[in-house]
């Protein structure tokens, strides 16, 4: 099941390629690109939460391009592909669905009606309530080799590995700068 999500993503991607460039050879570009990621491939294979974070992630953003495009059964996809998200990996599933409705909130409302968006996230927010209760009790602990750290902790760490490692502060205030 996990090699044939991996497919689905590269058929998502074909579409959403599709449908953003409006042109096919911009979803042929994206799904070549995405078959030539050794990453992908290798993650696409392993039965853990990859590939069905992948695929329902690009299935929800499918599904909210469809539904600005006043799709027909847009709903549903979008309900589908965030429940999936939060069975998936709820950290990442926030972020995700928090993204696309602040998209929404910003600059959907004067292309799609509200009306849509709010039974998709009361359908997915109905539909959560199960899982939502299950990890309540773990939520302090998220796996920190052992260590009960709370989200605060982790952003602060997360912070500081991005400014020693990945941006650091000096560079991103140079590149300010000019």
């Amino acid at each position: 099941p996990f090699a044939l999500l991996g497919l689905g993503c590269v058929v998502l991607v074909f579409r959403l390629g599709r449908m953003l460039t409006r042109n096919a050879i911009g979803g042929v570009a994206a799904a070549l690109l995405l078959l030539s990621s050794v990453e992908f491939l290798l993650y696409s294979r392993q039965c853990r939460y990859y590939a069905p974070l992948c695929f329902f992630t690009l299935l929800l953003f499918h599904e909210y391009e469809r539904s600005l495009r006043g799709g027909r059964h847009s709903v549903a996809g979008l309900c589908l592909a965030a429940t999936g998200l939060i069975q998936s990996h709820y950290p990442v599933a926030a972020c995700m669905i928090g993204s696309v409705g602040l998209h929404f909130a910003l600059f959907g409302r004067r292309i799609a009606p509200l009306r849509p968006m709010l039974v998709a996230g009361l359908s997915t927010g109905m539909l959560a309530i199960p899982t939502l209760v299950l990890i309540a009790p773990n939520l302090g602990n998220l796996g920190s080799a052992g260590r009960n750290l709370d989200i605060a902790s982790h952003f602060w760490i997360a912070l500081d590995q991005i400014n020693r490692f990945a941006l650091p502060a000096a560079a991103a205030a140079l590149g300010l700068a000019l």
